[in-house]
C-alpha cells in the first residue's frame, strides 16, 4: 500500500513539474534564467492566484522554508503523514510584520480575552487567518455576515448617530449593513456615515473583499487620525 502511495505522489509531482515546465517556457527565453527559475518555484508551488496587493512579493516575504529537502518531504508525503511541501504556512505574526496597525479597531490579540471565548466558535478572529485568505483571489474566506452577532449582538448606544438607530439594525438582523458604514480593521481615513441612505452599496463592499477597489478609500488611517 505504501509503494502504491509514493508511486502515485511521485507521478503527481512530475504531472505537475511538466505543468510548470511548459507555463514558465516563455519565461525560460525572454527572461534571465534566476528569474525564470524563481516563476518556475512560484507556478510548482502555490495553490492559487494572488491578491492585487501581494502580487509583487516573492514566496519568501510570507512562506519561510519547510523542514528537510524536498525529498524528505516527499518521502513522509509517500507515507500519508501530512506535512509542508516546499514552504510553510503563514501565520498571523507574518501577517503583521507588514499589517500591523496602532489604531487597528479590531485587533487580533483582543478577541483572546474571555469576554470573547464564546464568540471564537462562531469566527476565529484571534487569528488573521480567521477571516482573511491568500491564494483564492479573494482578500476573506468568510461569505457570511451572521457572524458580527457574535459580538454585536446586544449592542446598545447612548448617543447613536445613525438616523436609523442600531438596535433597530440588530432586531432586524441586518449585520449585511455594518461593513457598508464601517471599516472593519480602520486602516483608511473613513469616518461611518450618519446617514443610512449615504452608506456604501452592498456590492462594492462585497466586490472590495474579492480583491476590488476599497470603498472606504486609499489613504491609510494613523494612530494620529484615531485621536
Amino acid at each position: 500500500m505504501v509503494k502504491r502511495v509514493h508511486i502515485a505522489c511521485l507521478v503527481l509531482f512530475g504531472a505537475v513539474t511538466v505543468a510548470g515546465l511548459a507555463s514558465t517556457s516563455a519565461a525560460l527565453s525572454g527572461r534571465d534564467k534566476p528569474t525564470a527559475i524563481a516563476t518556475l518555484g512560484a507556478t510548482l508551488l502555490s495553490s492559487g492566484p494572488i491578491q492585487q496587493g501581494h502580487a509583487s512579493l516573492a514566496c519568501q516575504a510570507c512562506h519561510d522554508p519547510a523542514p528537510g529537502t524536498l525529498r524528505q518531504q516527499m518521502q513522509v508525503l509517500a507515507r500519508g503523514t501530512p506535512v509542508d511541501v516546499g514552504f510553510s504556512p503563514v501565520n498571523s505574526a507574518i501577517c503583521a510584520d507588514c499589517h500591523d496597525r496602532p489604531a487597528d479597531r479590531h485587533p487580533i490579540h483582543r478577541f483572546n480575552e474571555p469576554r470573547f471565548r464564546k464568540a471564537l466558535d462562531t469566527v476565529q478572529a484571534n487569528t488573521c487567518l480567521g477571516c482573511h485568505s491568500e491564494h483564492e483571489n479573494r482578500r476573506l474566506h468568510r461569505a457570511d455576515t451572521g457572524f458580527r452577532a457574535a459580538c454585536h449582538a446586544d449592542l446598545t448606544l447612548k448617543r447613536d448617530p445613525l438616523d436609523v438607530p442600531h438596535v433597530t439594525l440588530v432586531k432586524q438582523d441586518n449585520w449585511q449593513s455594518c461593513l457598508t458604514c464601517h471599516d472593519f480593521h480602520g486602516n483608511h481615513a473613513h469616518s461611518p456615515q450618519t446617514r443610512m441612505q449615504a452608506a456604501f452599496p452592498l456590492e462594492a463592499v462585497n466586490a472590495y473583499f474579492a480583491d476590488g477597489p476599497s470603498p472606504y478609500g486609499l489613504k491609510p488611517l494613523t494612530a494620529k487620525d484615531a485621536r
